[in-house]
């Protein structure tokens, strides 16, 4: 029996976690991972004098797409470890993030690889101090800048053929493409 391993990416708000969630209660998946633990995770490892980039969110940097991309980078070799791992043992994995991006993982052997669109900006707003973050920090310069890596996340999504599934209904769009992809 194959157990698919699915990867949704999407800037912060726009349901990657509720979609993950979801996903696993539709689909029975064994494992569910964020790209946001493996940082943290990393930042055990790494000194916020070596790699200050890597100590905030990446919406709460100057230049968020370089935060993006610098902390995407560092976590790439453990998210691809995460993917190998459930490939060897035979296990399902869906594996959310924003740092998931394109660019690095338009390669992978995955059964999905799906990008969410970012919601309006009223949606948008209310979903980044919704019920999965509820302790999180956003000012107005944060949301501009939240802005800005979702319309990076989706140009890239675009120039390296990664499914996009809308705001609205995603989780229903994501089985539908995986349903689709493993038949």
């Amino acid at each position: 029996m194959h157990k698919p391993i699915v990867l949704i990416g999407g800037a912060s708000g726009c349901g990657k976690t509720t979609c993950a969630r979801e996903l696993c209660c539709a689909m029975g998946f064994d494992h569910r991972q964020s790209t946001g633990f493996i940082r943290e995770i990393l930042r055990e490892q790494i000194s916020r004098q070596d790699c200050p980039l890597f100590f905030n969110h990446t919406f709460q940097a100057a230049d968020p797409v370089c935060a993006l991309v610098t902390q995407s980078e560092l976590i790439q070799p453990y998210v691809r470890a995460c993917i190998r791992r459930a490939q060897e043992e035979g296990t399902s994995l869906v594996l959310e993030g924003s740092h998931l991006l394109p660019a690095l993982y338009h390669d992978l052997d995955c059964d999905l690889y799906v990008m969410l669109a970012t919601p309006p900006l009223a949606e948008h707003q209310r979903r980044l101090l919704g019920s999965s973050h509820t302790q999180r920090p956003l000012s107005a310069t944060d949301m501009q800048r939240s802005r800005v890596i979702a319309e990076h996340l989706e140009h890239q999504a675009a120039a390296f053929g990664v499914a996009r599934a809308p705001y609205q209904n995603a989780t229903q769009a994501i089985l539908r493409l995986l349903r689709s992809e493993t038949a």
